[in-house]
């Protein structure tokens, strides 16, 4: 029942968002309106500031290539404790 009442609000909802759009000008003209309300509500207006992406490199992960060897690799990285607990050091 509940499942019902939310795609038949779904439905309304989708049919009323864009009912004045009729043209491309029409798009062009409601456009910033529109974005204007999406940021409002994502919590982005005003835009926060641009700043420099400053990604790092730090280590490249490579996988062995023989199984027994991966399995070791596998739980290495999946929890530091058990690369300590394994007995193939």
């Amino acid at each position: 029942m509940v499942i019902e009442h939310l795609k038949k609000a779904a439905a309304t909802i989708s049919a009323d968002s864009l009912r004045d759009v009729r043209s491309l000008e029409d798009w062009k003209r409601q456009r910033p309106g529109l974005r204007g309300e999406l940021l409002y509500m994502l919590g982005l207006d005003p835009l926060p500031a641009r700043t420099p992406l400053l990604g790092v490199k730090a280590e490249l992960l490579r996988a062995p290539k023989t199984p027994q060897s991966w399995n070791r690799f596998r739980h290495s990285w999946i929890n530091p404790a058990i690369e300590s607990s394994l007995s193939y050091r």
